[in-house]
């Protein structure tokens, strides 16, 4: 039997000894933990308080491995990919947070004794970002975006100082050829017409920014998305 707690993508799951799921709640839900629809109680990780939350998480799971007793038992900490999300991702709040989830993990490891086996996952991890790139600065210089017709929308989110120099945009309706929507390290380009593609991956490539141009026709595959 197996068993989960603050897991992401467990929420509705069946056949769990024990389900308390990673679930992000609206914005207009108050912060905390807040009933669930299936019964059971959903924990808002869009809260401040992520070291609190991690000593819930291994309350909760020492009570599913004393009442249920899974063989395998997933626990998911958030207080160190909450701050180097916002902060420095060697910065004292990261520290601080390395030394909330080592005191967590540390609960478990005296509690279970010899005889359990522990693996350690991440699923990334974090490089200081100290600039970044507005690739609609780009696409407006190459004559493929009105940038005036632009209303800065407000900051976007990220770690560090990308959290800062990030900023979202509010698109009029045919106000451009290209757009780029950006992410961390990559970005989507959006095209009014499958006419403005070797416009826009022309000014792309020009950038001294932009590492690589992939479009649907080459290369996606070799990311594994077609």
């Amino acid at each position: 039997s197996a068993g989960a707690v603050l897991w992401p993508l467990t929420h509705g799951m069946s056949g769990l000894a024990c389900n308390l799921p990673e679930v992000y709640v609206p914005s207009d839900v108050p912060k905390g933990v807040v009933p669930a629809a299936d019964g059971g109680e959903l924990v808002d990780l869009l809260g401040e308080e992520s070291a609190l939350l991690d000593h819930f998480v291994t309350d909760q799971a020492l009570a599913c491995a004393a009442g249920k007793r899974p063989e395998l038992l997933a626990v998911h900490y958030v207080a160190v990919d909450t701050a180097r999300h916002r902060g420095r991702r060697d910065g004292l709040r990261a520290r601080l947070a390395r030394s909330t989830v080592d005191a967590e993990i540390g609960r478990l490891v005296t509690t279970f004794g010899p005889g359990t086996v522990y693996v350690v996952v991440s699923d990334h991890g974090f490089s200081t970002v100290e600039q970044t790139v507005d690739l609609n600065r780009v696409l407006s210089a190459a004559g493929l975006l009105n940038k005036k017709v632009l209303g800065k929308a407000g900051s976007g989110s990220g770690s560090g100082s990308s959290a800062r120099n990030r900023t979202a945009y509010k698109v009029a309706k045919g106000s451009f050829k290209a757009l780029a929507v950006q992410g961390t390290g990559f970005a989507f380009i959006y095209l009014s017409s499958p006419a403005d593609a070797v416009a826009a991956t022309a000014a792309l490539t020009l950038s001294e920014c932009v590492d690589t141009v992939l479009d649907n026709s080459r290369g996606l595959g070799q990311l594994g998305l077609r």
